[in-house]
């Protein structure tokens, strides 16, 4: 575990023990408002690629990278529009105006770029799935794009994705009605860059469906709730 003191010194803890592993003094954005401006903030995020320190204000957002348990710094990444960051695999998404930057994780060298995404999740196997527009119409795409290089593996249409973003699951679906039968909803999955389909069932609602390991489960048009057993047939 990571704490931070409000200047800005780290302390790296065992999370078994709490025995004292490293310490740093790191970039630290004092948090709070200037009469009604916003001065920004500083948070810490600790993954299995070290420890993330992300420094957001008004007119800026920085990101550094610390390996672990030494944290020494790796990189350091600053961009001029504070809008988050995510870590996308292979590469770190960082959120601007006018879209996404996908930075090298080991290196901390920018990749790729897409405009207009304003939302990414990982699928933990090297693909991320991104939107594809900055407003909320129903028909925005989704795109799933191997993380590394940002090229488009599948474009989904109007399908709506599903995937377990709590877990990083690599297994990806795409839901869409159907046209003959009618009020019914197709069930794909997503196989490398190839859509599958595996079945339909009972027409669901937009954006209803979640999935955790080998269960889906999607609210029905009729107020029902759809519980799908998705693990392979021996």
């Amino acid at each position: 575990m990571a704490t931070s003191t409000t200047t800005g010194r780290v302390d790296l803890l065992a999370g078994a023990d709490g025995r004292h592993l490293a310490s740093a003094t790191v970039p630290w954005t004092r948090q709070g408002l200037l009469g009604n401006s916003f001065e920004g903030y500083s948070a810490l995020r600790l993954t299995a690629d070290g420890l993330f320190v992300e420094n957001v204000g008004r007119d800026f957002q920085r990101t550094t990278r610390y390996g672990v348990p030494g944290l020494r710094q790796l990189w350091d990444v600053r961009t001029p529009q504070a809008g988050g960051s995510l870590d996308c695999g292979p590469v770190l998404c960082v959120f601007q105006t006018y879209g996404m930057n996908a930075y090298d994780m080991a290196t901390g060298a920018l990749r790729w770029q897409r405009p207009g995404v304003t939302t990414a999740a990982p699928l933990g196997d090297g693909r991320i799935v991104v939107d594809g527009t900055q407003d909320s119409d129903p028909a925005t795409q989704h795109y799933f794009l191997d993380a590394a290089t940002g090229r488009v593996l599948v474009a989904s249409g109007k399908a709506q994705p599903i995937y377990d973003w709590r877990s990083g699951g690599a297994t990806a679906w795409l839901t869409s009605a159907t046209a003959d039968p009618p009020r019914r909803t197709a069930i794909a999955e997503l196989v490398g860059s190839t859509v599958v389909l595996r079945g339909s069932v009972p027409e669901v609602l937009r954006d209803s469906c979640h999935s955790q390991d080998d269960v889906i489960a999607c609210a029905t048009a009729d107020g029902r709730l759809e519980v799908l057993d998705t693990s392979p047939r021996s």
